[in-house]
């Protein structure tokens, strides 16, 4: 269980900040449009993954545990 967390965290805080880079350099966007979407690559987590869980059938303590974990993550990254 230790690994899916850290795998989770690994994707939400390197690959999807390096993947909103990555489509940034790929569509040569303005600069401000480039920082905005690296925001929001950046902002990882979303407040309903619970209810999405649930919806899906999955692990609701892992969602919740995971979405805990990313907004204190979140709150480092995106001051």
């Amino acid at each position: 269980m230790c690994g899916l967390f850290l795998l989770a965290l690994l994707a939400n805080f390197v690959a999807m900040p390096l993947g909103a880079l990555a489509l940034d350099r790929m569509l040569r966007l303005d600069e401000p449009l480039g920082v905005g979407l690296l925001l929001l690559g950046a902002a990882a987590g979303a407040p309903f993954l619970p209810k999405l869980t649930e919806l899906a059938k999955g692990d609701l303590a892992f969602s919740v545990g995971i979405m805990v974990l990313l907004a204190i993550g979140r709150s480092v990254t995106c001051p």
